[in-house]
């Protein structure tokens, strides 16, 4: 269970940053890019570690 939601995860970080890369990447500078790609996993990586904790207590 724990694979398939760190699969989930991933995924999502993965969907995100490319969206975010092709909205960006028309307007903005490579630097701003990888800020935005830099924050955003950033803030999926917390949040993979705040379900990651929420299931181990349920488990």
């Amino acid at each position: 269970m724990k694979k398939v939601l760190t699969g989930f995860v991933v995924l999502l970080l993965i969907i995100t940053a490319s969206n975010m890369i092709l909205k960006k990447s028309s307007n903005k500078t490579a630097s701003v890019n990888t800020e935005a790609i830099e924050s955003t996993v950033w803030k999926k990586q917390k949040r993979k570690k705040e379900i990651r904790a929420i299931f181990n207590k349920k488990c």
